[in-house]
């Protein structure tokens, strides 16, 4: 039979593990940091003008034959006929 080894053995050194577990907290610590502060800057922005822009109102709801979309099912009936 087996006798008990008189040490124990170790899979992973503690040093090691603890190293991994630390850098991963500080990780995520960072992460989390990061965000914080990017939604602070988003907070600080100015708010965009509610007036009109200039140019706003020069554009037109396209007519079907000026999109792309109408002209290829247009192409696609003319050739089932």
């Amino acid at each position: 039979m087996f006798e008990a080894a008189p040490h124990p053995t170790y899979l992973a050194s503690a040093v090691g593990t603890g190293w991994a577990t630390f850098i991963g907290v500080v990780l995520v610590a960072l992460i989390i940091a990061a965000f914080w502060w990017g939604a602070r800057r988003a907070r600080r922005r100015p708010v965009p003008p509610q007036s009109p822009q200039a140019g706003a109102d020069s554009w037109h709801e396209p007519s079907p034959s000026e999109t792309r979309h109408s002209a290829h099912s247009a192409d696609a009936e003319n050739k089932r006929t």
